[in-house]
């Protein structure tokens, strides 16, 4: 059993009558990933008078968790009572009053920001044992073949290949990267201080940056400097205009440079990007080509299974592009 399970239990046990106990071990098991354990200490917390703004936040994170969008909803909008000015509980209240093409351009920044440092902990153990989380290790997969398949991979052997992880994370994706990839220079850029402080501890990055990747792209485009490949594994959900995210990658890009990224799809006839209940974006395929034809990109996409979410498989899609100069002419993917 967990340590700190057991030290919550015995907090309890000593003072059974405390609210602020049971919504501590609420907030845990829901860390956790126990959402239906998580539920009873939270609603125990509220019999014995709980009224705060964490509990109703809490409460609406449960209630999402299990698929209970009303109750979620309900919960969430008590807890932007408690506090009007919180800026995830807004966002999450006008995905949930019903998902609809948004006109958000991505997610805020603040938003992204205080959801990964609260995940930060626990974000590789409920990725890979709850959601079955391999899109790293296939997304890596699927570069080096796509890439070997135009004998790319050869200009890499002569210089060291500069690589610009998006969205970094905990560096997941560089970790497998970096196993296939021993000579590859990787830099790193995440919203999320705490999810850097993971980073850091698998030692395959050159540099980390904590910085908005929309901001980072032009700050470097600034510098002059480029790229082999630009990489963004389970990024783009969280932006839902790609144009700016195009347009910024590929001016850093070096000749012939690469752009990776993995995407959730989204079926055409809903639009170009759509924002669910979830808080975060899909994209058609239609779009995203668009886009990379717009910006002298050619390349191959895959469809493929990204997680498990509530026992069901969630389909996206790889993209891969290569910087070229197109001819009219060209056939295109």
């Amino acid at each position: 059993m967990d340590p700190h399970f057991d030290y919550l239990m015995d907090e309890i046990l000593q003072n059974p009558k405390c609210c602020r106990h049971f919504l501590n071990m609420g907030q845990f098991l829901l860390s956790e990933g126990h959402f239906l354990e998580s539920l009873g200490f939270l609603n125990k917390a509220r019999k014995l008078g709980d009224d705060s703004f964490r509990l109703y936040f809490l409460l609406g994170k449960v209630y999402l968790f299990l698929s209970c969008s009303e109750k979620s909803l309900s919960h969430f909008k008590k807890a932007l009572e408690k506090k009007p000015s919180h800026e995830e509980t807004k966002y999450i209240i006008n995905a949930l009053d019903g998902e609809r093409h948004v006109s958000a351009r991505s997610l805020k920044t603040s938003v992204v920001k205080g959801l990964f440092d609260d995940y930060a902990d626990k974000f590789e153990n409920h990725l890979i044992n709850k959601l079955n989380y391999k899109t790293p290790k296939k997304l890596v997969k699927f570069f080096l073949a796509q890439t070997e398949k135009k004998m790319a991979l050869k200009i890499w052997e002569k210089e060291t290949p500069l690589v610009l992880d998006l969205g970094c994370g905990t560096g997941l994706f560089a970790r497998e990267l970096k196993q296939k990839l021993n000579n590859s220079q990787i830099v790193g850029v995440d919203l999320s201080s705490q999810m850097l402080k993971q980073a850091i501890k698998k030692d395959v990055y050159f540099e980390l940056y904590q910085e908005d990747l929309l901001k980072f792209l032009a700050q470097e485009k600034k510098k002059n400097n480029s790229y082999n490949l630009i990489a963004a594994c389970d990024t783009i959900p969280y932006l839902g205009d790609l144009e700016e995210f195009f347009e910024k990658s590929c001016l850093i890009l070096k000749p012939e440079g690469f752009l990776l990224f993995s995407f959730e799809a989204l079926k055409d006839d809903r639009g170009e990007w759509f924002s669910f209940f979830n808080g975060r974006f899909k994209h058609s395929l239609s779009y995203v080509m668009s886009l990379a034809k717009k910006n002298n990109l050619r390349g191959e996409v895959k469809l493929e299974t990204l997680r498990e979410e509530k026992g069901e498989r969630v389909k996206g899609c790889f993209f891969w592009g290569r910087s070229i100069k197109i001819k009219k002419t060209d056939n295109f993917f």
